[in-house]
């Protein structure tokens, strides 16, 4: 079984603000938790096997996944994400 300490948090090369803040969010909990600070790449890194992908990125390209989002209008149009665990084996 793989640690969370094992993965990289991945973000588009053109990720928004929020984008890189919820990476940096994720990074940081698990640097409090793990005491490890997980790296952040963009995705124009190759793709490696333990990765915490954050917001829009090629990578649904790569794997065909598509992760369904919304955007909640009543909220002033922020997008909503929603958290899958994806075994790719």
């Amino acid at each position: 079984m793989k640690k969370v300490t094992d993965y990289v948090i991945v973000i588009s090369a053109d990720a928004t603000e929020n984008e890189r803040r919820a990476a940096a969010f994720i990074r940081d909990n698990i640097r409090l938790v793990c005491g490890k600070l997980i790296p952040i790449v963009n995705d124009t890194q190759p793709a490696v096997e333990n990765e915490i992908v954050v917001g829009e990125t090629n990578r649904e390209k790569l794997d065909g996944l598509v992760i369904n989002r919304y955007r909640d209008n009543s909220s002033g149009g922020v997008w909503e994400y929603f958290i899958k665990i994806i075994s790719l084996r």
